[in-house]
């Protein structure tokens, strides 16, 4: 199956400067997401729903720091989008 790359996807997220919040913003309403940080070598660090429907924005509070190399997942169940926090 051949699925399409969205240029500019409806959720965003970053790390806030004390590297222990992770920001999201959502610019459409997504139903209820899941968001999953695992490390570089696919060890959990976080995982949460949140409902789209009842905010436009969230701040996850993380228990450990991020690294450059560990991954976020955001899934609506059927669709996905990854990648990491970084700007490297």
């Amino acid at each position: 199956k051949v699925k399409s790359i969205i240029p500019n996807p409806p959720i965003r997220a970053w790390i806030e400067d004390n590297n222990k919040n992770l920001l999201l913003e959502f610019s459409s309403y997504l139903g209820t997401i899941e968001v999953t940080i695992t490390s570089s070598t696919g060890d959990i660090i976080h995982k949460q729903s949140v409902d789209t429907k009842i905010t436009s924005s969230a701040i996850i509070s993380l228990s450990e720091n991020i690294n450059p190399n560990d991954i976020i997942y955001i899934t609506d169940g059927n669709n996905i989008i990854y990648g990491n926090l970084f700007n490297n």
